[in-house]
């Protein structure tokens, strides 16, 4: 149960990090703290929310051997499994097949009307603005850059409370495209996808907690178009499709790229630190050894156990420090190495797109979509990707109480 420990600990480290300790409305993040815990109890704990989570999960399992059949035609005996994994041609490339889905969904109005269901859904059960719900549910099918889209005309007129919490729930989350992708890793899709949908709740809790509003808020009257912006600009089925499987490529290359540039980078830095450590007799000094022992602590109390700790907090690192893609391929081959508790743990803690890469991607995304914040977005950076690594940390530890309870296997 030191997950109990965990929640206390990571939520009074965002009352102490807070810009205006206050202004904070603790009922209203009491209630996105609910809604994170109820989620996951409805989802691993009930009969009901079991049974959906199977249905879905099969789903990830489904469209990943229909995506195959399409990786297979391009690619052949380099997409086959039994020559070995090639995350180039067996696991990425499964992006451009979720991404031409969501395109169609978007482009026929069904995300639309998913999106509109689910913000309602937040609106009412966390007292968030209709405007951030909407924004909240949308991160958990689209990316961060995107769903910021679908409130576009109503970006400039925000307040900064408000923008900082898009921006939260932005790098709490994790796109349905490459949830799948990691799902073709061998990482549970069951917890990926709990993690998924707790995760706007989280966003609006730390964002909430870490700049409280001070300003008058601005939400859309009762009587105005709440319906979310579609995300399509295509003027048919087919450019739908075609915009999406090249919006699906653009990422993969980006997760390619940032896959080569990171792994080899940190080999270089590996091998600086370890000449200088052996000149000081540390001969295995290396970037993971420091990470893991950085993070060891959070890593044991969001549920690791004590003894798995340090290896758990160089992949904790690695998610923060460079790529949440990068934690979970180290992960996947190595998972069966962890307790039941670690896997479930690092799984949901690694659930999100809180690191720097990803930091980058939302100040450029949100900076192009309203100019005339850019700056204001800049300066709010750091403190979103805190408040994105403590939704995903928190998820991890009420899972892993529910875990430890006997709540799940």
């Amino acid at each position: 149960m030191i997950g109990l420990v965990g929640i206390v600990v990571l939520l009074a480290l965002a009352v102490a990090l807070s810009e205006a300790r206050g202004a904070i409305h603790y009922l209203n993040a009491a209630k996105a703290l609910g809604l994170q815990i109820a989620v996951a109890v409805l989802a691993l704990v009930t009969p009901v929310g079991q049974a959906i989570l199977q249905t879905l999960s099969a789903g990830v399992v489904e469209a990943i051997s229909y995506a195959n059949a399409g990786i297979g035609f391009v690619f052949g005996p380099l997409a086959d499994p039994a020559e070995g994994l090639v995350l180039a041609f067996q696991v990425l490339p499964v992006i451009i097949f979720i991404a031409t889905i969501m395109a169609v969904l978007f482009h026929i109005g069904v995300m639309t009307w998913v999106i509109r269901i689910i913000g309602g859904a937040l609106r009412v059960l966390t007292g968030a603005s209709r405007l951030e719900s909407t924004c909240g549910a949308a991160n958990i099918f689209v990316g961060m850059a995107e769903s910021p889209l679908t409130v576009l005309p109503y970006l400039p007129k925000i307040s900064r409370a408000q923008l900082f919490v898009m921006m939260s729930l932005g790098l709490s989350s994790v796109a349905g495209t490459v949830l799948v992708a990691y799902s073709a890793l061998g990482i549970r899709s069951d917890l990926l996808l709990t993690a998924a949908f707790m995760a706007p709740a989280g966003g609006i809790l730390f964002g909430r907690i870490l700049v409280p509003e001070t300003q008058t808020p601005f939400d859309l009257g009762e009587g105005d178009d709440t319906q979310p912006a579609s995300l399509s600009k295509a003027s048919s089925l087919i450019e739908a499709a075609t915009d999406g499987a090249v919006l699906g490529m653009q990422i993969m290359i980006s997760v390619v790229a940032v896959l080569i540039g990171f792994i080899a980078g940190i080999a270089l830095l590996n091998g600086i630190l370890g000449g200088v450590g052996g000149l000081l007799g540390f001969p295995d000094l290396s970037l993971e050894l420091i990470i893991g022992y950085a993070f060891a602590p959070v890593s044991y109390i969001i549920g690791v156990p004590w003894e798995e700790a340090a290896r758990a907090g160089v992949l904790l690192g690695q998610k923060v420090v460079l790529n949440e893609f990068l934690a979970y391929a180290n992960f996947a081959p190595v998972a069966d190495s962890f307790s039941a508790a670690g896997q479930i743990a690092l799984t949901i803690a690694m659930c999100g797109f809180a690191n720097f890469g990803g930091l980058a991607i939302l100040i450029a995304g949100l900076g192009a979509a309203v100019p005339e914040r850019k700056a204001e977005i800049s300066k709010l950076g750091i403190k979103a990707l805190l408040a994105g690594t403590l939704s995903n940390f928190t998820s991890a530890a009420i899972v892993s109480v529910i875990f430890a309870a006997g709540g799940f296997a």
